[in-house]
């Protein structure tokens, strides 16, 4: 298996702020009887990895927030560095759920000026007018300088109620307590981390483009640069019918039978699966799938863990049962699914995390040999991320960003702040 890390001591173009360690040493790895080392990332304390299949380069990045760390810009920097290489004549797509942190608001308007087209879908629930609103003007102030306020160029997700009543924040979503909760952003042509000059780009994760939740808490983003398929298919098959809020009967937008809500791209095995969903439960169905033997390890990474979603513990403790290895890392846990996971002896650590990962090792969906599969995205393992909120659920497939996630878990259940559940 190739761990090379791409990032290692990495000496970037002009305004790539990837906030190198001050030495290039090797970092220990943290072993687990009986499973496999660490990846070691050579480098950067805070991981940059990179993997190429074919002409499609994938990019991971990781905030670090070991040892009392109060804030990393990791991830917000590199967003800046994306849009700060758009060229003029480019286009620029993006729904997050919130963009309040001032030094992205900056770099969009700096793309604005010279001559980048932009189109901002931001969750309802943040407009100014809103109760729920936290105050802070960036957004607003995004939206006067990109249109005017005229909703040409951005729009709040509000479908089904009104700006100032509280709820209906959702884009797709029509429910009263939805919220448009997915990080996405699309660029036609921007540069990687390399200083190359990348067309059909797409960045998604768990960060949101604040302070708050971007740079104060452990998060993950992807940036996946020259996949066509998975770019059209991003801004054709989601980020369009955000934008034109277009609801669904009973709140149903995921399809995977019509291909509503799930797509993928043309590298990494990686596919995109949707919110709002209501006939199943996305992520207890992609963990079915695992086959548990003795060399099966599954890592789970999330900000919430709610007792709505102890179906989820129950299979990990099933999984567990079978052979396995199972792990836990939380933000909050409900008492439901914290029983459930404590009762099979399952570890579960509460953390500064802002993270919505599950790693596995193992076989998977028939296959024979070995797989390492990372699932990602904004979906929290609460109901709302399941069945009312619009939320990007992607599962992608290579040894390289299999092997940084898995060191960005090792360095935050390794946190000296880390809290174990007795």
């Amino acid at each position: 298996m190739n761990r090379t890390f791409l990032g290692r001591c990495l000496v970037a173009g002009a305004g790539i702020t990837l906030a190198l360690a001050a030495a290039c040493h090797d970092a220990p790895s943290v072993v687990t009887p009986g499973r496999e080392a660490a990846a070691a990332p050579e480098g950067p304390s805070r991981v940059m990895a990179a993997a190429t299949q074919g002409a499609v380069r994938m990019e991971a990045h990781f905030t670090d927030m070991r040892g009392g760390a109060t804030q990393d810009m990791s991830i917000l920097n590199h967003v800046i560095y994306l849009i700060d290489s758009a060229p003029a004549g480019s286009t620029i797509r993006t729904a997050v759920h919130n963009i309040s942190a001032n030094v992205v608001q900056a770099a969009l308007q700096r793309a604005k000026d010279r001559g980048v087209v932009i189109y901002v879908v931001m969750s309802g629930n943040h407009h100014p007018g809103d109760p729920a609103d936290d105050g802070d003007t960036s957004p607003e102030d995004l939206q006067a300088y990109l249109d005017g306020g005229s909703g040409a160029r951005f729009r709040w997700c509000v479908n089904g109620g009104s700006y100032t009543g509280g709820g209906w924040d959702g884009c797709i979503a029509r429910h009263a307590s939805a919220i448009m909760h997915s990080k996405l952003f699309l660029f036609s042509r921007t540069r990687d981390a390399t200083g190359a000059v990348r067309d059909w780009v797409s960045w998604f994760g768990s960060a949101n483009l604040t302070y708050a939740t971007g740079a104060n808490t452990y998060n993950n983003t992807v940036t996946v640069y020259g996949d066509k398929t998975l770019y059209d298919n991003f801004v054709n098959k989601y980020w369009a019918p955000l934008w034109a809020k277009t609801s669904y009967t009973n709140n149903d937008f995921y399809d995977s039978g019509t291909g509503r809500g799930y797509f993928g791209g043309s590298s990494f095995n990686l596919q995109v699966y949707a919110s709002p969903e209501q006939q199943t439960d996305l992520v207890y169905n992609r963990l079915t799938y695992v086959e548990p033997d003795t060399a099966c390890a599954i890592r789970v990474a999330e900000n919430m863990f709610n007792d709505t979603r102890n179906n989820v513990a129950e299979l990990l403790v099933a999984k567990k049962r079978a052979g396995c290895w199972v792990s836990v890392a939380v933000g909050s846990i409900g008492a439901q699914p914290l029983a459930t996971l404590r009762s099979a002896g399952i570890a579960v650590r509460r953390i500064n995390t802002h993270d919505k990962f599950i790693l596995v090792k193992g076989r998977y969906a028939g296959s024979a040999d070995t797989r390492r599969i990372v699932f990602t995205g904004s979906h929290n393992l609460s109901h709302s991320a399941n069945y009312l909120n619009d939320e990007l659920f992607v599962k992608l497939e290579d040894d390289t960003i299999y092997a940084s996630f898995r060191y960005s878990w090792e360095r935050m259940t390794e946190d000296e702040d880390v809290y174990v559940y007795p």
